[in-house]
């Protein structure tokens, strides 16, 4: 892995280190913890240095081993330098926004010559120029026999980063540096809280940008004259703000309307505490605007609706602006303040995932994610899977799917009893969609040399759906079909990202989104869609 540096205008003057101290009460996720067992990092592209993994305990400050970065000579210098990428869609399955927050970032390091460590920031300036900043804190130590922690915060507050290079460099005649065990964390203090004053929008092409607001309190008080950031996406500005009298800031209406398809990410930060909240706005073609709006023109919610989605990375992915938070935003927009949602999409997910991370499972992947999970009743839950557990291996010729059928049945049948035990009166089972096959079958062709997964297959997610209408049937569950109306719609590719003809793009969000509205709109059952042909 290497960066490439040609076109990059180097802007050392910028640094935006942050003083932040951690007490027991805070908040740290964690994003990074790299023992070097393996090779994670490289030595910088254009600069000295040799980077070797060395597999020896008596070496390594935990674990199987570390990795020695050497200083080597170039020009009139004397050293080595490594770095770890960290991208903006590159931690965990879910896409992590990396501007506005707070960091600590930590090795250990023993050898000889001067250590020290640093981050590369990559940065777009209002006139799109891609820049990188280099922040150094404080002085270069000596290396002794002992390992030593270095450990600096820094903020991400002051320009707009995407992506940034965790570094570590050492300097010297002959220097060299056995470094190990690094951490990157993501600090925020839990005694503030900063909300968006309201959710997804969903305006027809045309539109102004309407003004966004945010609320910054603490111990449930507004915090009056805060110091803030907000971010607009297609503008790549940062601006600085300050909270109101009532903790309110605001991003004030575009001057301009929008008049193509378009998401425009209204972002604010509370650089001092780390809090950052944002607001997703689409901007869709007028009749993809009335198809939406006309299916939830016919829901008149009598008593308020929460609504629980279980699903995977189709959940999972482009929270703020997926297909949830539009039903949300349909929904309250003719019935105000009455729907509530909370979405559990967890990306990699299949029904047998579901199930141990419900059941509490140990073992179970990424278990966290359903923490609270039944903390509220809920009054109809959507069950939204297939489409991992219906990819096929290589290994068979792609003839059976990895969960086969009576497997699923089994575990959906355990997955009902689990929400009606909990309360939930309403239960929908989604089928998977459709997905676009010929991009599929290319993906896994490029992974002929090896066993490898092939998604989308028809025959084995319409084998998924049968279970599904089976089960629906029988238990007095529910069933909506997304299949059939994204197998058929004109404009399917257009449905997907094109990389991997999987996961939906803006218009299948609106598609799946249209589905629920008209299902909750003519009481259950689903009503005709324009992108049916």
């Amino acid at each position: 892995m290497m960066i490439l540096h040609k076109g990059f205008m180097v802007c050392a003057s910028f640094v935006a280190a942050v003083s932040m101290t951690l007490t027991s009460g805070g908040f740290a996720a964690e994003i990074l913890r790299d023992g070097f067992e393996k090779a994670s990092w490289a030595v910088q592209q254009n600069c000295p240095g040799e980077l070797t993994l060395v597999k020896d305990k008596a070496i390594a400050r935990s674990g199987q081993g570390c990795a020695e970065l050497r200083a080597t000579v170039k020009g009139d210098n004397c050293y080595g330098r490594c770095f770890y990428l960290i991208g903006n869609a590159v931690v965990g399955r879910t896409q992590r926004e990396l501007w506005g927050k707070c960091y600590n970032y930590t090795v250990y390091a023993k050898g000889d010559g001067m250590f020290r460590i640093g981050v590369l920031l990559y940065t777009r300036d209002d006139d799109k120029k891609k820049t990188i900043s280099y922040i150094w804190p404080g002085k270069e130590t000596a290396l002794t026999g002992q390992y030593q922690k270095f450990e600096f915060n820094f903020n991400t507050s002051e320009r707009n980063v995407w992506q940034f290079s965790l570094l570590a460099e050492v300097r010297g005649k002959d220097a060299s540096a056995f470094i190990d065990d690094a951490l990157l964390t993501e600090i925020e203090n839990p005694e503030f809280k900063l909300t968006g004053c309201q959710r997804h929008l969903v305006l027809p092409a045309g539109s102004r940008q309407p003004d966004v607001s945010f609320q910054l309190t603490s111990a449930d008080k507004p915090v009056p004259s805060a110091q803030m950031k907000l971010r607009i996406s297609e503008v790549n500005s940062i601006s600085d703000a300050k909270t109101d009298s009532g903790g309110i800031v605001q991003c004030p209406a575009g001057t301009a309307a929008v008049n193509q398809s378009a998401t425009i990410q209204v972002t604010v930060s509370h650089p001092a505490s780390g809090n950052v909240a944002s607001s997703a706005i689409d901007f869709i073609p007028v009749e993809r605007f009335d198809n939406l709006d006309s299916a939830a023109k016919k829901i008149k919610l009598k008593n308020p609706l929460r609504i629980l989605y279980l699903g995977d990375s189709l959940s999972d992915f482009d929270r703020g602006h997926n297909y949830a938070d539009k039903v949300d935003f349909f929904l309250n927009k003719y019935n105000p303040g009455k729907a509530d949602f909370h979405n559990y999409g967890v990306g990699g997910d299949d029904i047998i995932r579901v199930c141990a991370r419900i059941d509490g499972d140990p073992k179970a992947v990424r278990k966290e994610r359903y923490a609270g999970l039944f903390a509220c009743k809920y009054d109809i839950a959507f069950i939204f899977l297939g489409h991992n557990d219906t990819k096929a291996s290589s290994a068979n010729n792609y003839s059976v799917s990895i969960i086969p059928p009576e497997e699923q049945e089994q575990y959906y049948r355990k997955l009902i009893a689990r929400l009606r035990s909990e309360g939930v009166p309403r239960i929908v089972l989604i089928s998977p969609t459709s997905s676009d096959f010929d991009v599929c079958r290319a993906n896994a062709g490029k992974a002929a040399n090896s066993v490898h997964n092939r998604f989308g297959e028809p025959k084995h997610l319409e084998a998924f759906d049968a279970v599904l209408k089976k089960l629906a049937a029988e238990l007095k569950a529910e069933h909506l079909d997304v299949y059939t109306p994204t197998r058929d719609c004109p404009d399917k590719p257009q449905l997907f990202r094109p990389n991997d003809g999987v996961h939906l793009s803006t218009l299948g969000h609106e598609l799946v989104a249209v589905e629920i509205l008209n299902f909750l709109g003519n009481d259950g059952n689903r009503g005709e869609s324009q992108f049916r042909k």
